[in-house]
C-alpha cells in the first residue's frame, strides 16, 4: 500500500527525541561519584569517604596537546657564554635569593647593544671595563671611609642618618653584652652585611667583592674603626708583618714594583683574553699569534719550570695545561663556544703573585726552550699536514672507485635492458 501523508526522515525524527551528548557527564572523581550514588540511594555511605574528603586524591590530568612554551630571551645566549667562562662566581646566594652576576652582565651587554647600536664583542669589552672600574671605585670607597673614621670618629660619620645611628647604637650594646669572640658566625656575617648595606650603601653586586682577600682585609680594618672592641684578625696582622719584614730596604718601592708587575700581567692577560673572545677557536689562530701566546705563557705564567734539568716534553705538557687553565678550550659546534667540564675563572691576585715570584731567572734558557718547542710544534704540524694529504688521497681514491663502480653498474643495466628488448622483438 502506498504511503499517504507527510513523510519525515527517520534520522531527523530520532535526533529530535534523542537528546544525545547533553545527558553525558564528564569524568567525575571518586568522591563526587560516591556522593551522587549515596543521594540516589544506590549505596550507603562508606567508612572511607570522610577520610578521603579530608585527604583527597590528586585531580585527573587533562588531555591537553598544548605544551609549555619554550621562551627564549635575547640575553640567554649571552648569559650562557658568560657563565661558562666565569663560572667561579655563579651563583651568588643573597638573603634567600639566587643572584647571578652573569645574568646581570648579560643584561648590561644587551642594553649596550640596543642603546649604542654596537656589536656583541664591543659591548662585552665595555661591560668588562665597567665592572673593573666599579670594583676599583668600591675599593677606594672602602679605604676612604676607613681613613675618615680614623680622623673624625665613628659617631660623626654615622649620626647624620638617624636610622643608621640607632642601628649603630644597638650593635654597640650587643658588643658590650657579648664579646666578639663569643659571637656566632651568623651574627658576625650579619654585622658585615649591615656595614655593607647601611654604612657603605652597597648592593648585593658590590657585596660580592668581599670574596677578594684585599676587600676582606679592608673590611676588617673598617670594622675595627667602627667598633674598636672588635680586634683585627691575626691573618691581616701577619700579612702586614710579613710585608714589612721583607729583605728590601724600601718596602714602599717594593710594593709599588710588585703592584706594577701585577697590573702589567693583568693588562697583557686581558688583551689575550679579548683576542680569545674575538676568535674562540684557538686552532684558527695564525702561527705567529699561537707562538706569541705560548711565549707569553712560558715567560710570565710558568713558575720554576724552565730549568736545564726539566724534560722538554714535561715543559710542553705544562704549557698546554697552563693554556687550558688561562684560556679554556673552545669548540665552534656549540652555541656558547665552550667545551668546559669544570668551571674556570681568571687567576686571583695571590696566584699571580706566585707566578711572578717563581719565574725563571734565565731569559736565554727560556728563549732556547721556546725555540725548541716551536720546532717540535712545527714538525707536528708538518706530520699532521702529511696525514691530511694522505687522508685526502685516500678519499679521492675512494670517490674514484665509487664513480667507476656506478659507471659499471649503469653500463650493466643498459646491456640488460638492450638484451630484454632484443628478446621481446624476437618473440
Amino acid at each position: 500500500k502506498p504511503f499517504s501523508g507527510h513523510y519525515q526522515n527517520p534520522l531527523t525524527k530520532m535526533s529530535c527525541r534523542y537528546t544525545g551528548m547533553r545527558h553525558l557527564r564528564p569524568r567525575q572523581d571518586i568522591i563526587t561519584k560516591t556522593e551522587n550514588m549515596i543521594k540516589a540511594g544506590v549505596m550507603r555511605e562508606p567508612v572511607w569517604l570522610k577520610v578521603l574528603k579530608r585527604s583527597p586524591p590528586p585531580p585527573l590530568l587533562l588531555n591537553s596537546k598544548k605544551r609549555i612554551p619554550n621562551i627564549v630571551l635575547p640575553t640567554d645566549r649571552l648569559y650562557k657564554i658568560r657563565s661558562r667562562t666565569h663560572a667561579s662566581t655563579e651563583p651568588f646566594f643573597a638573603h634567600g635569593q639566587i643572584q647571578s652576576a652573569g645574568f646581570l652582565f648579560a643584561n648590561r651587554q644587551w642594553e649596550l647593544m640596543q642603546t649604542k647600536n654596537i656589536s656583541e664583542k664591543e659591548a662585552y669589552r665595555m661591560v668588562e671595563e665597567q665592572l673593573v672600574n666599579m670594583k676599583a671605585v668600591s675599593l677606594d670607597q672602602l679605604k676612604g671611609l676607613t681613613s675618615s673614621l680614623k680622623e673624625e670618629g665613628a659617631s660623626t660619620a654615622l649620626l647624620s642618618d638617624p636610622a643608621v645611628a640607632k642601628q649603630f647604637s644597638e650593635w654597640q650594646m650587643r658588643l658590650e653584652e657579648i664579646s666578639w669572640d663569643d659571637w656566632e658566625l651568623g651574627q658576625q656575617v650579619m654585622l658585615d652585611h649591615w656595614i655593607c648595606k647601611a654604612v657603605l650603601k652597597w648592593d648585593w653586586e658590590k657585596e660580592r667583592y668581599l670574596r677578594d682577600a684585599t676587600f676582606e682585609v679592608e673590611l676588617a680594618l673598617l670594622r675595627h674603626e667602627l667598633f674598636p672592641s672588635i680586634p683585627i684578625p691575626e691573618d691581616e696582622n701577619d700579612e702586614a708583618h710579613d710585608i714589612g719584614c721583607e729583605e728590601d730596604e724600601d718596602p714602599e718601592s717594593f710594593d709599588a714594583h710588585e703592584e706594577d708587575a701585577i697590573n702589567t700581567w693583568y693588562s697583557t692577560y686581558g688583551s689575550w683574553q679579548t683576542k680569545a673572545y674575538n676568535q674562540p677557536d684557538l686552532t684558527k689562530w695564525t702561527e705567529q699569534d699561537k707562538h706569541a701566546l705560548d711565549r707569553w705563557i712560558l715567560e710570565n705564567c710558568l713558575s720554576n719550570t724552565l730549568t736545564s734539568k726539566v724534560d722538554p716534553m714535561e715543559v710542553l705538557d705544562k704549557l698546554e695545561e697552563a693554556r687550558d687553565r688561562l684560556f679554556p678550550p673552545f669548540r665552534s659546534d656549540d652555541g656558547d663556544y665552550s667545551n668546559l667540564d669544570e668551571p674556570h675563572g681568571s687567576p686571583d691576585v695571590a696566584e699571580v703573585k706566585k707566578m711572578i715570584a717563581g719565574l725563571a731567572q734565565s731569559p736565554k734558557l727560556a728563549k732556547a726552550q721556546i725555540s725548541q718547542i716551536n720546532e717540535w710544534e712545527r714538525s707536528d704540524q708538518e706530520a699532521i699536514a702529511r696525514a691530511y694529504e694522505d687522508e685526502k688521497w685516500d678519499k679521492r681514491e675512494l670517490a674514484r672507485e665509487k664513480i667507476l663502480f656506478a659507471d659499471r653498474r649503469a653500463r650493466a643495466k643498459e646491456e640488460q635492458r638492450a638484451l630484454d628488448d632484443w628478446i621481446k622483438n624476437e618473440m
